[in-house]
């Protein structure tokens, strides 16, 4: 006969059908694990009944579970994480996608085609195409950052994320070919920011070399700054475009509560002179879309339309607040030349309070309508991931939607 203190305590549950269940025969899970599961059983031809409790809560039985090959599911952990040996060991990037589609409940989810994803041993690898580095850091194929981000948001076994890429193969046409160069160093400056913030991030042992290098040749950064009025610079059809005209309208709302707010702040990189032969990254359209000095708050923003809602926004605006929190710290410098310069868009307040230490922090806006679905669904786990990495620089990432603004 059992004593007080050796009964076991369970209670009754009931099922989707109406029949009552020890829960002693029942495990509770998260929608994550949900998600996780309902893949792992479809690949491996087992059924999984999901459940759902009357108080929102979900589960399956436990032997539907044992059958999946997962380890027990440890309940001292106030969060607790899914521990699918499969599925963490081995997951190619197919496995990873379906994943991610099962968990946002997003059939037509597609991961870029130039990276190649997978997952071993807690690790995330990346392999970039050596046509994506040469490319857009917004486009798809190149937006490390975002994808390691927001798959390591979605998988919280992964512990560390690694990249490697193929080196990139340039046109014989000179002019694409200097592109191409530019958008290459700004992918391996990337690497570099992104390496220094983020102690989970590695970089695969056969590109060290060409990050030390790179980070030792172009050690001495400039910076440009407006030379012409916004109109000018956007003379190239910019100007026409519906998110220009967004732009412009956002601006002078921002405007009403912070006087000091102004667009188009440019962010071309050059090695030790500002002069197109010694530029480093694009320039010309290579520009903060909106920005404020709001006490002692630098404020960039990255400004998408409707239509926009690609991964590559976290990559762009993360670029851009860390060349900004270079510049801040005096590592990367404006030219003796502004000293004297046509105070074209505020430039000339930017540079005397970063020259007078007057800017402590800096605040990154995601500006959009919405984001990706990936980032979207996961937003606050992000924003965490984001922002743990970047805090030590006193720089934090927020979103904040369009018709907020407008409607003003």
């Amino acid at each position: 006969m059992e004593t007080k203190e050796q009964e076991r305590k369970w209670h009754l549950i009931r099922n989707d059908n109406g029949e009552w269940i020890s829960d002693e025969n029942v495990e509770f899970l998260t929608p994550l694990e949900v998600g996780i599961l309902q893949v792992e059983a479809s690949q491996q031809g087992i059924q999984l009944d999901v459940q759902h409790g009357a108080d929102g809560q979900l589960w399956c039985y436990k032997h539907q579970l044992e059958a999946i090959k997962i380890e027990p599911i440890n309940k001292t952990f106030m969060k607790r994480e899914l521990r699918i040996k499969k599925r963490i060991k081995d997951m190619n990037k197919e496995q990873i996608c379906e994943t991610l589609s099962a968990r946002i409940e997003n059939e037509n989810l597609k991961l870029p085609k130039q990276i190649d994803f997978g997952i071993s041993d807690s690790v995330l690898y990346l392999k970039i195409e050596g046509s994506a580095v040469r490319d857009n850091m917004q486009t798809d194929g190149s937006a490390f950052e975002g994808w390691s981000i927001c798959i390591k948001s979605y998988f919280p076994e992964i512990k560390n994320v690694e990249i490697n890429w193929d080196l990139p193969l340039y046109s014989t046409n000179t002019q694409v070919r200097q592109r191409q160069e530019k958008h290459y160093n700004r992918f391996l400056l990337r690497v570099l920011f992104f390496s220094r913030h983020y102690n989970w991030f590695n970089i695969h042992k056969s590109k060290k070399d060409t990050i030390r290098l790179f980070s030792e040749y172009h050690s001495n950064l400039r910076i440009n700054y407006p030379t012409k009025g916004a109109e000018e610079v956007s003379g190239k059809g910019k100007i026409n475009k519906g998110e220009a005209k967004l732009e412009r309208l956002v601006m002078d709302k921002l405007r009403k509560s912070v006087p000091v707010t102004d667009h188009q702040l440019p962010v071309g990189l050059f090695d030790g002179e500002v002069k197109s032969k010694r530029a480093c990254t694009p320039r010309g359209a290579s520009q903060i879309d909106l920005w404020q000095i709001d006490k002692d708050v630098l404020r960039i923003f990255e400004l998408k339309d409707e239509t926009n809602n690609k991964v590559g926004i976290i990559s762009e605006l993360m670029f851009y607040a860390n060349v900004m929190n270079e510049v801040n710290k005096g590592r990367i410098k404006y030219p003796q030349s502004i000293e004297t310069a046509t105070d074209y868009r505020n430039i000339q307040y930017l540079y005397r309070s970063v020259k007078e230490e007057k800017i402590n922090r800096i605040e990154a806006v995601f500006l959009v309508y919405t984001l990706h679905p990936l980032i979207e669904y996961n937003l606050d786990i992000i924003l965490d991931i984001i922002n743990d990495g970047m805090a030590a620089d006193a720089i934090s990432f927020k979103k904040i939607l369009v018709t907020d603004i407008i409607s003003i």
